[in-house]
Formats: C-alpha cells, structure tokens, sequence
C-alpha cells in the first residue's frame, strides 16, 4: 500500500511542476480550459491517498518497523518537496517576510511588504496578497524566514524550495518524536510514526505547501516527550517556543500547567516558566516596537473562511435580517461564539483539574478535545492544514479511542471540504454550507452516534 501511495502522489506532482518556472503565483494545477480538472482530480488523490492511509492505520500494526515507516515517509516527504504550492500561497508570505528583514533591513512586524517602494517589480514581495499585512506569527518563524531567503541568494525558486524541504525535514523529526513520545505512553512507536508521518493531510500541507505549522508540531510533540525527562522541567519551555512560533497553542498551556500542579512539581513549573519568560525575552528583543508588533495579528483575527461557523451563522443572519448591519452581526457573531469557546473551555480546564493524579494521556485527550472544540467554535479563520494540530495528539494517544478517530476523519473531510468552491467557482451561502458541512461532517457523525458533542467530560 505504501508503493501505491507513493504513486498516487506522483500522479498529484506532475501537472503542476511548471509552475515553480513561472515569475508569478499561480492558484491551480492545470490551467485554460482544462482546469475544470482540478476539483476531480484532487478528489482522486484524496480519496485514494487516505483509502490507503485508513487501511494502513486499521491494519495489525505491532510489528511493523519504525525504520521501515521512517523510509516510506521519507520517500512520501521528497515527493511532496516537489508539489507546486498551488492551494495555498502562505509560502510566498513567508518568503515576503523573509526578504523584508534580509535584502531591506525591515521590521515584518511594523513593515508590509506594500510599504516597500518599487515591490511590485521585486517577485519576492509582489507574489503574496498577504503583502498588507505585518507579520502575523511569532518571533521564532520571523527569524527562520529571513534565514531562509538568505540561504536561497535572491532566487525566487529555490527560496520556495527550501521552504518546503525545511517544512519536509521537520516533518521527518517530528515522526521520530511522535515515535519517542509514544514510547514514554507505553505505545508501539511503529504504528504511532505510521498514523503521524503518512497522513495524507501532513504530507499534502506540510512538504506539500511549507506550512510553518510543521514545526509548531515539533515543539507539541517536544513538549509531550519532555514531561517524562526531568520531572518535565523543560515541557514548557518547549511549548512556549511553539507558542513564539505560531500563537495558537496558547490554549494548551494552562493543561499543562495544572498537569505540573496535580503531579506536585511547582518547583519545576516554576523553573520552566522561568526558562520560558528569558525566551520570550530574547526572541522579541530584536522585534519589539511596542505593541503595534501584533497589529498583523489583531487585524487577521478578525478575517473569516467560508469553512467556519462564524460564516455559517453570521452569513445565515445576513440572509434573514438584511436590515441589520454587517459589521455588527460579524461582531455579534464573533462575540457569542468567542464566549461559548471560554465556558467550554473553563469547563474543560476544571473538570481536568478535579482529577487526583491525571496522566499523561489525560492531557493528550484534553489538549485533543480543546484543539478540536477551538477549530470548530472560535477559530473565524479555519483551513484545513489546522488540523495538523491535533495530529501529534492522535498519534501518542492509546487505541482504540473514538476522539483519535474523529482526528483522523476530520483531516480527511477538512481536505474534501476544498472541493465545493473549486466546483462552482463562488462562494455563495450554499457553496459556504456546503464546505462547512464537508469540513465538519465526522463532528456530526460523532455526535450523532455519541449523544454528545465531544467527551467533555471526558
């Protein structure tokens, strides 16, 4: 099944490779009168690369060899390091902030790309539509990008490439991580590797687009293997540099700092948060411009995707009280869901924290149930490469366990839920249910089936 894999792959490379010699982006494989293809043909290689994939995870896995899943992974990983980056152009918003800071000698967090003179004619600044926006992630991913453009010599080609063999390396770490982590939860490392490394979505987002969100996973896993060494006294810290690489995992913080409660090591959190704080320090030191830095951040929370529920709602209540104004049901909207995420969440937190002595997979589950809850409630931005998050998660976490299940579905839906705009060309208020159906259906099924919307308690 892997070699099959592997093939179906290659068949998704080959139409696209033109694009890496062409001077501006372009946002689909096959182009003029043959991209009606495209949606057909990404629901070919979807479909059968996760067939593949679900067969494998549901297979007996106990002897399989982690070399083995390592070497098919690798070879999965070097075949995605040469898909055009057609689906998503993060890449070259990277490459913008990379440039900004290398060749200009500018601060991404208070210069656009925009605000350079002449950006239009400099393919490195011209090639992002995020080229309006100060740098939104964290300090640890301003600095990688500026190292990575200087590494590529002002070529635009290999800048892309070496963003996603970065991307592609990391993923290859954090599949011996996810191996190690999985070890220390009394699990098989080889079938954890394989539900990690041969995901179709991380390989499709990660080495597939560069998607900085492989090495916020690097430093998830890190932070699970790191509870087990040294009574954990470098946990956080290592989830702190996921945090100062892309903000999200914020949410998991506090469960890990309530694990450290409930396991009696203050000390110890103390010393890692600590640890943390002089690394906050000295990441945002060469940044820091007072708080307008996270101005590119306060301004893209409040951008919207057609796969959230913030859509779903505040374009149904468009629909039925047109009377009302835009901006206020957006903000309605945004307000009531953010607040139903905060009880959940506080829920979530307290009912963790009544428990004696919680385990290690205790807070795999909940920073599962968190992630998932957060993607579907608050998040107004969701894509499908944030389900990413969860997978580290699914892999270290003990089987048979339906959540880990509804992880994995959720990374095949999320993909699917690509195909309704590629069809009709718009996003009009069926086209935006649709997706968010796609997008969100194993939620529905489990439900359905659970009587409840995830185990929240658990």
């Amino acid at each position: 099944m892997a070699a099959l894999t592997a093939l179906a792959w290659l068949v998704l490379i080959l139409p696209g490779l033109r694009g890496f010699f062409k001077d501006s982006y372009q946002p689909y494989l096959f182009g003029g009168d043959y991209q009606w293809l495209e949606p057909l043909f990404l629901l070919l290689v979807f479909v059968v690369t996760f067939t593949l994939y679900f067969k494998c995870v549901r297979a007996d896995l106990r002897t399989i060899k982690p070399v083995v899943v390592l070497a098919w992974t690798a070879v999965f990983t070097l075949l995605l390091v040469f898909l055009y980056p057609f689906a998503c152009q993060d890449v070259y918003y990277y490459i913008a902030t990379g440039k900004l800071q290398s060749f200009y000698r500018s601060n991404p967090y208070i210069t656009t790309a925009h605000q350079i003179a002449g950006w239009r004619m400099d393919p490195f600044l011209s090639n992002t539509d995020w080229g309006f926006l100060t740098h939104v992630y964290g300090p640890v991913w301003a600095k990688i990008t500026a190292w990575v453009v200087w590494l590529s010599g002002n070529n635009l080609f290999l800048a892309i490439i070496l963003f996603k063999l970065w991307a592609g390396i990391i993923h290859l770490i954090n599949v011996i991580l996810v191996g190690l982590a999985a070890q220390k939860n009394h699990l098989s490392s080889g079938p954890a590797m394989l539900i990690y490394g041969w995901n179709p979505l991380l390989l499709f987002e990660l080495p597939g687009h560069a998607h900085n969100d492989a090495l916020v996973l690097t430093f998830i896993t890190l932070a699970l293997l790191l509870l087990s060494y040294q009574g954990g006294i470098l946990s956080i810290p290592s989830l702190t540099m996921a945090i100062l690489t892309k903000y999200v995992p914020a949410i998991l913080l506090p469960f890990f700092i309530v694990w450290y409660l409930l396991n009696n090591r203050l000390r110890t959190l103390l010393v890692g948060g600590l640890i943390s704080l002089i690394l906050a320090l000295l990441w945002f030191s060469p940044y820091w411009a007072g708080w307008q830095i996270f101005n590119g951040l306060i301004k893209q929370m409040n951008f919207y995707s057609i796969k959230s529920l913030h859509m779903v709602i505040s374009q149904g209540l468009y629909q039925l009280l047109p009377q009302l104004p835009q901006r206020l049901v957006f903000e309605a909207t945004s307000l009531v869901l953010t607040m139903v995420f905060v009880v959940v969440y506080g829920y979530i937190l307290g009912r963790y924290w009544l428990k004696a002595k919680p385990s290690n997979n205790l807070l795999i589950i909940c920073s599962m149930v968190v992630t998932i809850i957060y993607l579907f409630i608050a998040n107004k931005w969701f894509q499908p490469w944030y389900l990413a998050w969860v997978m580290p998660l699914v892999a270290v976490s003990k089987l048979p366990n339906s959540l880990a299940y509804v992880g994995l579905f959720l990374t095949f839906s999320a993909e699917l839920s690509r195909l309704p705009q590629l069809i009709a060309g718009s996003i009009s208020l069926s086209v935006q249910l649709g997706t968010f159906i796609i997008a969100w259906l194993p939620l529905l099924i489990y439900h359905l089936k659970q009587n409840k919307l995830l185990p929240i308690f658990l």
